[in-house]
């Protein structure tokens, strides 16, 4: 089930789906409600924000209404050099010195949950996931587990993400070399770097020098999220 998910986001051609898809994760994992949000710095000007969610709307509207909940939330205070996994419930904020807005999110159904970060091998380009429980906190190995899968789905998720609700790049993909495509196709049928080596005539460390180039001309964080977006480019098939 949890394979039949991640491989679903190499068809997403729309918001919708993507949220559909972190549904089904969150469903799984026992939450109840889940966000996505992508922020990408812009040079000279103010970043670029999108994002969609599944909340009471009752929390909706109060933290349109009210948008210094966004601002005092420990969470988002210093996510992007952060990046690491967060569980929290009204405990977390208590510690971070916001109980109240802890309090206010739980009596709005929102008790406990977990955000995790992608982001591009640059930095400029961040996503985050939120899955949260009307109910308490998971336990540790539950939660351990949640925050795994949660993280897989951030970084399969940015790929996507960035061609849905980003501008396109002037140049697609900074025109990757006959080798490095050829690198990525063999990656995407599951070879490792030395197979790739060995089936394209070249050693391993050349193969992976190909692999790096169209990593950095992706800008990706890995391999395997230069695959799916080259799929998307349909660079490779």
């Amino acid at each position: 089930m949890i394979e039949e998910l991640y491989s679903g986001l190499l068809s997403v051609r729309e918001e919708g789906a993507l949220l559909g898809e972190l549904s089904k994760l969150s469903q799984l994992l026992g939450f109840d409600y889940y966000d996505i949000c992508i922020v990408a710095d812009q040079p000279g000007g103010k970043p670029i924000e999108h994002g969609l969610a599944h909340y009471p709307q009752a929390w909706l509207e109060e933290a349109w209404t009210n948008q210094t909940f966004l601002a005092t939330d420990p969470k988002a205070i210093g996510r992007r050099e952060r990046m690491q996994p967060v569980a929290w419930d009204a405990g977390y904020y208590q510690q971070e010195g916001a109980g109240e807005l802890g309090e206010i999110l739980a009596g709005a159904g929102l008790k406990s949950g977990i955000e995790v970060g992608a982001r591009s091998q640059n930095g400029r380009v961040r996503l985050y996931v939120e899955a949260v429980r009307d109910s308490e906190l998971l336990a540790p190995r539950e939660l351990g587990l949640a925050c795994a899968q949660l993280q897989l789905f951030a970084n399969m998720a940015l790929p996507p993400a960035s061609q849905l609700w980003l501008p396109p790049p002037e140049t697609v993909a900074q025109a990757l070399t006959a080798r490095e495509l050829e690198c990525l196709r063999w990656t995407m049928e599951g070879k490792t770097a030395w197979e790739v080596g060995q089936i394209i005539g070249v050693t391993e460390r050349t193969a992976v020098f190909h692999l790096q180039n169209a990593v950095h001309k992706l800008d990706c964080a890995n391999k395997h999220q230069a695959v799916i977006k080259a799929l998307r480019l349909q660079l490779i098939y």
